[in-house]
């Protein structure tokens, strides 16, 4: 019985190990935001989003809300054009008004790109099941390039290119890329931190 705790142990071990973020131990960029966003709450914003497919030359652009609040591991992104992403605990709502997916976060289709979007919004790099490949900082951001390998949809992200206001050290952006080139960029603007959003926000109507 001991050597099947012993064994079932080492493989959590393992599998906690193999989700941080690689070659980030000693990195001062990562642990000023992680210690910034000590004291992050909540955060909502206006965002834009640009999504281009290799090949093709124009970019499609949508925009919208943005809100978080860190208790709940809760994030909603609600599009002008009425699409919705929400992350709410263990549940995520994608999709559009009558053709919307309510699907468990563990989901396999879903649950790369939501443990994605709040460590990267939470400030906690160090949660990413990835390598850091560049940290870098200037008077308006630090920056990181992460090397990744997870599916969105149909397209296979291989890339993080994440960017941190230097002034507050909050999330600013994230750039998805694609193995084929093809990405999708979320923007983050007018950003209000730390202040009350209902519950209602990360709940969907069908």
């Amino acid at each position: 019985m001991k050597k099947i705790f012993s064994i079932a142990a080492s493989f959590l071990l393992a599998i906690s190990v193999s989700a941080q973020l690689k070659d980030a131990d000693n990195d001062s960029n990562i642990k000023a935001v992680k210690a910034a966003n000590e004291s992050l709450n909540t955060l909502q914003s206006k965002f834009k989003q640009t999504k281009k497919i290799a090949f093709v030359d124009a970019p499609v652009l949508t925009d919208g809300d943005f809100y978080y609040t860190k208790k709940d591991d809760a994030l909603a992104m609600r599009y002008t054009n009425n699409e919705v992403l929400i992350i709410n605990d263990d549940a995520v709502v994608i999709g559009k008004k009558g053709k919307l997916r309510n699907v468990k976060a563990s989901n396999k289709h879903v649950s790369s790109l939501s443990n994605t979007l709040l460590a990267c919004v939470s400030g906690n790099l160090t949660k990413l099941d990835g390598t850091l490949k560049k940290s870098t900082a200037t008077a308006e951001s630090l920056n990181f390039v992460i090397s990744v390998d997870f599916k969105v949809g149909k397209g296979r992200i291989t890339e993080l290119e994440l960017n941190y206001s230097t002034k507050d050290k909050v999330f600013s952006s994230m750039k998805m890329i694609e193995k084929d080139g093809s990405y999708t960029l979320y923007e983050l603007s007018s950003k209000a931190i730390n202040k009350d959003i209902p519950a209602s926000v990360y709940v969907q109507k069908k």
